[in-house]
């Protein structure tokens, strides 16, 4: 008995340090949010410049304090920021109507919602119709993110060339460098990436190290490993931007990005002189090997006489990552003995043992996370397909081990705003593999009429519409428009689709 009690002292002081060598933001952080899966999607708020909102954003955890917000519409780096992670506000989170999340630390750098990569002409000017929704195809293109372990790797096309870019951060003495590593195909046409603005500045470049100095306030930004002629360049005293030339062959470099007060300048030239540790992995370990084993119950109800039963797939409420299971999908694999399904915290799970006995003993095992309200759910040739408010996006276990690691952007046309009601509900497929989903319209807060996600009015192209995708993920095609808040759809074996909108 003393060696038991000894034991359990152990495991509680052990539970304890751990909880103690915790940053203080991830000791705060509530249900809502999580800090086991390196990022959250959100239409995401940052402090500057004005009015700058990554609508499709993803706050990637960089660091112990550290993190960078990518805009996968315009493949640009939104903000780098320190201290706190985001807040808990949007409907999805902890339910209020409105404001989307914001960044909750001190913010470092930023950029406008302009281009991540300039045109074919060199130009950042944002080309879309209106300010939502991707960058044309030839210019950019988002194909989606590998995640290993606590590692997020960007996976996008540049004017056709292919690029792989690995967010990171230097964390030392108080200061904090935040890190692009970048590997590129081949380039075959002369690429400028945006790095950072800052306005009201002035500055230039000195011994290939771009500066920007603002009041108190100094940006600097270094090249490391760069490929020849390759250089930085300050345009309008205010923005810095990187160059890499027509020809480059294949190979990797990388940007560091810095600022602080003037009087801390000094270190940034020591910290980048720290040897970089970029890997782009594309698998590693499942961070959820064990799964949460819950009781069906065969027959839970029914009508009087009998003709209508139902039967409970217990979901896996109580579960190690204290995680939300308001499921959203649901498809079955085709051996009839699993199904996955999804949630609106952007979740998916696997289900199996549905051909137990009485549904004794179903294995719940989260598959992937991350999502940006994941409300639908397909399963095509056994592969799960996702309907969110980014993108559809199609799963791939690489390494087979039971955990997503390449989070593929099968089709991301569909436009999003920061209205909170702009759900996208359902997916579901045609007998010739086409894929339907339905979106809701931007109501405003308490539902009196419809309000566009920006503040502006305007609505999106896509708010309120039920959409088809081909069955390759190239084309996405406006069916019916109209809709308020569409709880649903169907596809009938003709090809018949219907909505169940609250509106009737």
């Amino acid at each position: 008995m003393k060696e038991r009690i000894a034991f359990l002292l152990a495991v509680a002081l052990a539970f304890l340090v751990l909880a103690q060598d915790k940053p203080a933001w991830q000791q705060k952080l509530s249900r809502h949010l999580q800090a086991d899966f390196p990022y959250t999607k959100a239409a995401i708020r940052t402090q500057f410049p004005k009015n700058n909102v990554a609508n499709k954003g993803m706050a990637i955890i960089v660091g112990r304090e550290a993190f960078m917000c990518f805009d996968t519409d315009l493949l640009r780096w939104a903000a780098g920021w320190t201290g706190g992670y985001i807040t808990e506000d949007g409907v999805s989170f902890k339910g209020n109507h409105g404001a989307s999340p914001r960044i909750a630390g001190s913010q470092k750098f930023g950029n406008p919602s302009i281009a991540g990569w300039a045109d074919d002409k060199g130009s950042f000017a944002d080309p879309r119709p209106e300010p939502f929704g991707p960058l044309p195809r030839k210019h950019v293109q988002w194909r989606g993110n590998y995640v290993a372990d606590d590692q997020v790797v960007l996976s996008y096309t540049v004017h056709g060339v292919g690029i792989l870019e690995l967010p990171g951060s230097i964390e030392k003495d108080g200061q904090t460098v935040f890190l692009r590593s970048i590997q590129h195909e081949d380039i075959t046409a002369d690429l400028v990436t945006l790095v950072c603005e800052v306005e009201n500045a002035k500055g230039g470049v000195d011994d290939g190290v771009a500066i920007l100095v603002a009041g108190n306030q100094i940006t600097q930004v270094a090249l490391m490993n760069a490929p020849k002629g390759s250089e930085l360049e300050v345009q309008d005293n205010k923005r810095v931007v990187a160059k890499l030339v027509k020809g480059t062959e294949a190979g990797k470099f990388e940007i560091r990005i810095w600022s602080g007060a003037k009087a801390d300048h000094a270190q940034f030239a020591a910290l980048a002189k720290v040897a970089s540790k970029a890997d782009f992995r594309k698998v590693g370990k499942n961070r959820w090997p064990d799964p949460v084993v819950t009781q069906g119950r065969m027959n839970a109800s029914s009508t009087p006489d009998g003709a209508y039963v139902t039967d409970v797939l217990t979901s896996p409420e109580k579960n190690p990552w204290n995680r939300r299971v308001r499921f959203g999908g649901l498809d079955f694999f085709s051996d009839g003995n699993r199904a996955a399904l999804s949630t609106w915290d952007g979740d998916v799970w696997i289900v199996s043992g549905l051909k137990n006995q009485n549904l004794k003993d179903l294995n719940w095992s989260r598959f992937a996370s991350g999502g940006f309200e994941t409300l639908g759910l397909k399963i095509v040739d056994d592969v799960i397909y996702t309907s969110g408010r980014d993108q559809i996006t199609r799963y791939h276990d690489l390494n087979k081990d039971g955990e997503a690691d390449y989070y593929e952007s099968f089709n991301n046309e569909i436009t999003s705003s920061q209205g909170f009601h702009e759900f996208v509900f359902d997916l579901h497929t045609d007998q010739e593999g086409n894929f339907y989903t339905i979106k809701a319209g931007p109501v405003r807060g308490g539902g009196r009429g419809f309000g566009g996600g920006g503040g502006n009015g305007h609505i999106s192209a896509h708010a309120g519409s039920l959409m088809k995708i081909d069955k390759y993920g190239k084309k996405l095609t406006v069916v019916a428009t109209g809709f308020r808040a569409p709880n649903g759809m169907g596809v009938g074996p003709n090809g018949q689709l219907t909505s169940g909108d609250n509106e009737g």
